[in-house]
């Protein structure tokens, strides 16, 4: 451990305490009244070439702002959701300041709720490998382990979004989707348009007769290009593309606070058909 000339602790360093040997390094930083100014994460950095391994960082913040980098230089413009992150490794988000001389960034840290095999996700199902312009065509929505998930954090709203092309929208079809509450569910859809909207909204006033599935809705289509139709569950990552909706087309989930609550994964790959043939 390092100390300044007031007694205070500004630096601690375990030598070789990573995996690869490297030393783990925790900068601490005040501010004029004498109180933490920032709280920083440790960062590992190799210091078994030096003559003394364990010597104090003096340039530890930089060290510390790039073992934890996200921003890309070759790219400032880029949609934050689009980059992807991995469970439980620590982030830094900058931003640049007001002066556009520095970065300012908060560090964060996803963490992992579920495993693999009991994530809450949203997927689209084809009812039908073909398509045709005389016979509708029929998209559920699954939602395997959502309803669990839901129930563990209380949420009583969900949106979803979507975009869908060579097909037109005739019909949403909701099933009961949650045991113990009464599913009140609604979409809104431009006629002629290739984007809807889906609300379902979760209440204690009573749950229906019929038994609780997986299946949040069931989309019913009417075929009008000849070669080819899609569908996706959307995720716009740029405003401008917005006003293509009836509403914010983003996944919305809320508790019963009004609270958003994330944990839900969307699968927002395009479900595709070929129209008179298989996919």
């Amino acid at each position: 451990m390092y100390f300044d000339g007031l007694g205070r602790q500004i630096q601690e360093i375990h030598v070789a305490g990573s995996p690869t040997l490297k030393d783990i390094i925790k900068p601490i930083v005040y501010d004029d009244l004498g109180r933490t100014k920032q709280d920083y994460l440790p960062y590992a950095y190799d210091q078994m070439g030096l003559i003394t391994p364990g010597a104090y960082r003096i340039t530890s913040i930089d060290e510390q702002k790039n073992f934890y980098q996200t921003y890309y230089e070759e790219d400032p413009n880029y949609t934050f959701a689009e980059k992807g992150f991995e469970l439980n490794n620590y982030y830094s988000r900058y931003l640049l300041t007001a002066d556009d001389k520095e970065y300012s960034y908060e560090q964060f840290l996803l963490r992992e709720r579920y495993n693999s095999y009991n994530k809450p996700e949203f997927k689209l199902e084809q009812l039908s490998t073909t398509a045709t312009t005389t016979e509708d065509f029929k998209v559920n929505i699954v939602a395997k382990n959502v309803a669990d998930f839901a129930k563990l954090y209380d949420v009583r709203f969900m949106k979803l979004g979507l975009n869908f092309e060579g097909l037109k929208l005739k019909d949403v079809v909701f099933s009961d989707f949650m045991d113990g509450l009464k599913d009140v569910s609604t979409y809104t859809y431009t006629p002629d348009s290739t984007t809807a909207i889906l609300y379902k909204g979760l209440v204690l006033e009573g749950d229906e007769t019929e038994e609780a599935t997986e299946n949040f809705a069931t989309l019913v289509f009417e075929v009008t290009d000849t070669e080819s139709a899609t569908v996706t569950l959307s995720y716009e990552g740029w405003w401008d593309s917005y006003e293509a909706y009836s509403d914010t087309p983003n996944p919305v989930f809320k508790d019963k606070y009004n609270a958003n609550v994330d944990g839900f994964v969307i699968d927002h790959t395009p479900l595709s058909v070929v129209v008179g043939g298989e996919e």
